[in-house]
Formats: C-alpha cells, sequence, structure tokens
C-alpha cells in the first residue's frame, strides 16, 4: 500500500491481535502481556487513531492539528486519561503530552511530474504513552510503516511480564540522548544500555567526546566538509582500537562507531567508504540487540540498494542483503528468503527497489536499471545517465525535492508489504 502512494493504510481483516486484547493493566499501573509471546512472534499491531502529514496543515501546526483529529470515542478519552488529561487540563498540558507520545512516521508525497518525495508525519496510536521505555533488552520492538504499527517479541514474554520497548535509541551524544529520554518521560537511569562498556572508563569518555561530536556532524546540516571532517575522526579513533583493548572488547561500542561512519559516508555520497565500514559492522551483528534490528537492516538495505544501483555492485548488495536478512530472520523467526523481499519493497525506494530486488534475487547489476522499471514509491526517480546519485539516502531524500524523470503508471510489485 505505501508503495503506492498510500498515506492512510488499512489493516489487514485478519491478523495479529490488537493492543487491547494482549494488554492487561496491572495493580502497579504497568501494561503486561496477557498470554506468553515467543521471539519473534508479532505480539500486537494497530493502526493510528489519527495521524496527520506535513502537506496537510500549515508548518508548526502538527502537533496541535493532530489532536483535532483524534476522534470523539471512548477509547481515545481513556487514552488521554491514562496519560492524565481530563476536561480540566489546560491547552499547554495537552500540548505537551501530546508532544510527548505523538510517534513520527512517513509516506510517499504525491507524485508531481518529475518529483517523488517523502513527506513526515505525526500520529497517535492505543499504545502510544502506555509501553514504558527500557534501555536493555525491552519486550518488544516496534515497527512503524505509515500509520500503522507492528509490536514483535524481541525474546520469549511470559504471561504477566510488563511489556516494555526502547523509545529513545541510545545516542553517542550524551545531552541529545537525555533530551530524547525526557521527552518520552524516561529515567536517566535507563540512559545506558547493558551492551556497552562501563561509562566510566577513562578511554571511554574519551571515544565518546569524538564520536559524539562526529554524531552531531552527522545529523546537522553543515555540508560534505563538516561530514568528512567527522568520518575521518571517527576513522582514526577506530584504528587506535588495536591499542586499547576496553574498547576493542566491546563489540557493540564498536559496531555503533562503524554504524556512524556509514551513515557519515552515505551523507557524502562515498559508498566505497560506507562499504568498508559496513564489512565490520557485518562481523560484529550478533551481538546487536534484537531491539534494534529493524533500524539497522533498513540503514544496510538503503546501502546495499545504492551499491547495487549506483556503483554496478550486486555482489556487494548481495552480501549487506544476506546478513541483514539473517539478522530480520532472527527477530521475525521468518524463512529470510520470504520476509526480506518484502522488506525492501517495503523501505526503499526507486530507483533502488528495483535494482535491489534483483541484486537479490542474483539476476543481475542494478546499474542497468531504467526508468520504466521503477514502481511507484518513495525517493526520487533518478536524472539522467541512470546514476541517481542524489538518492543514497533517507537524509537526502528527506531534505530535497529532486527533479527527475517522469515515472510511468505501473502496477505495484506482485506482492507488496502493508
Amino acid at each position: 500500500q505505501r508503495l503506492e502512494g498510500k498515506q492512510r493504510l488499512e489493516m489487514p481483516k485478519r491478523g495479529a491481535p490488537s493492543w487491547s486484547a494482549v494488554a492487561a493493566r496491572d495493580f502497579g499501573a504497568r501494561f503486561v502481556a496477557s498470554a506468553g509471546f515467543r521471539r519473534g512472534q508479532v505480539v500486537f499491531a494497530e493502526r493510528a487513531l489519527a495521524c496527520v502529514y506535513e502537506d496537510e496543515v500549515p508548518c508548526g501546526r502538527l502537533v496541535e492539528a493532530l489532536f483535532e483529529q483524534l476522534p470523539k470515542t471512548l477509547t481515545v478519552s481513556e487514552l488521554l486519561s491514562m496519560w492524565g488529561l481530563g476536561r480540566g487540563s489546560t491547552s499547554e498540558a495537552v500540548f505537551a503530552e501530546m508532544t510527548r507520545h505523538c510517534q513520527s512516521i512517513w509516506c510517499q508525497g504525491d507524485e508531481l511530474p518529475g518529483i517523488s518525495e517523502r513527506l513526515e508525519g505525526l500520529a497517535i496510536f492505543p499504545s502510544s504513552g502506555l509501553v514504558r521505555h527500557v534501555a536493555s533488552e525491552p519486550a518488544l520492538a516496534r515497527i512503524f510503516i505509515g500509520d500503522c504499527l507492528v509490536a514483535v517479541a524481541t525474546r520469549d514474554i511470559a504471561k504477566g511480564e510488563e511489556l516494555t520497548t526502547c523509545l529513545a535509541s541510545w545516542r553517542f551524544d550524551e545531552t541529545r540522548h537525555h533530551a530524547d529520554l525526557r521527552a518520552v518521560g524516561a529515567g536517566l537511569d535507563e540512559d545506558w544500555p547493558n551492551a556497552l562498556l562501563e561509562r566510566d572508563s577513562t578511554q571511554a569518555q574519551v571515544a565518546l567526546r569524538v564520536l559524539a561530536e562526529a554524531e552531531r556532524a552527522a545529523w546537522a546540516s553543515d555540508g560534505d566538509a563538516a561530514h568528512a571532517k567527522a568520518a575521518e575522526k571517527v576513522r582514526g579513533l577506530m584504528a587506535q582500537l588495536t591499542m586499547l583493548p576496553e574498547l576493542r572488547s566491546s563489540h557493540y561500542f564498536v559496531l555503533r562507531a562503524n554504524m556512524l561512519v556509514v551513515h557519515l559516508c552515505m551523507g557524502m555520497h562515498h559508498l566505497d567508504d560506507a562499504w568498508d565500514a559496513a564489512v565490520r559492522v557485518i562481523d560484529l551483528l550478533p551481538h546487536l540487540p534484537l531491539g534494534e534490528a529493524s533500524e539497522l537492516t533498513v540503514q544496510l538495505a538503503l546501502l546495499g540498494a545504492a551499491l547495487a544501483y549506483q556503483q554496478a555492485q550486486p555482489e556487494r548488495a548481495r552480501e549487506l542483503f544476506a546478513a541483514a536478512a539473517a539478522l530480520l530472520g532472527r527477530l521475525l523467526c521468518e524463512d529470510e528468503s520470504v520476509c526480506w523481499p518484502l522488506w525492501l519493497r517495503t523501505f526503499l525506494p526507486p530507483p533502488l527497489l528495483p535494482a535491489a530486488l534483483a541484486a537479490w534475487a542474483d539476476g543481475g547489476s542494478g546499474g542497468s536499471t531504467t526508468d520504466a522499471e521503477v514502481p511507484p514509491g518513495l525517493g526520487t526517480s533518478g536524472c539522467g545517465g541512470g546514476g541517481g546519485e542524489e538518492a543514497t539516502n533517507m537524509e537526502v531524500w528527506a531534505a530535497r525535492s529532486q527533479t527527475a524523470s517522469a515515472v510511468s503508471a505501473l502496477a505495484a510489485p506482485a506482492a507488496p508489504a502493508t
């Protein structure tokens, strides 16, 4: 449905249970599992109670418009009550709680001649604000697909066990990470995943300062020069790991640092450098908490697709895809040959999608993909010579609307993911 450009998706009539069917409130006001679940099982799936996209309201009014979109139902009244809101709540209190509990989503915007763009939005789900944040070994991984949410068990969950998830991904930048935690109402005692090395280590603090600076550069819009400088600093730090056994032995720390290099290099369109860092990431995937698997598999899918399409390197793409598919298979406990093509169709934009599917199927070079083969979806449709260099990562696609070749009106892929 998302490949077809729909902004509001339809849930399958017979699918996973809803939040209300699987969550029970205990005496401590926590939400616990009403039944046991196995790792990889879909615990619940739900459609947003309300959602709004940036093309639907004036700039700066997303949260206000989202509140206005909430239906006047008993379900919504009970949800707001559990947030601590009632008839006597001030507009400031309502705005604060809506900001804290709303979820960022995105969809494909209406295609204009030669232009295809990603639209950002916000949504409120039946479970919004009710699942507590846990940094280490949360019970659930949440996967957002448009205005729909799928929650998967990252480990076995016993009946009566609290349903938790990671609401604020860990950052090297401690100041930003603490701000993220406060924004979701989480305590600062949940700011350091167990997979990391001891935070009081002098070596760790030096490395964190370098990586925090690089992370700030990665998310800033200061241009390629700042990204290049940050990437070089991180590479220098990684080269020193051989002399710092404490850091080298923290596999999760090294994995996250290399993923930061991947992000920086993709932002500069330095795909060979991104590939070098991704190879090191692949070796460390067994040390990744499953709660972070969905985010990382999307990043590896984007890099592999860019390598296949822009640099005609389907072999490298297949190596990345094989590792990411195995990780996704661990999360979903599904046959990776079935779930990975659906994952690609769900998250990759044109012109990367056909090249990625061809590489996965061992069906030739993505560099020869033409506009005529591109299904409707996210990103740009490429311009001139099939290079598509402007479409290497989500940040570029989200930041700019690209002028591109007109996309023919074609049918969606045979079995698109919901």
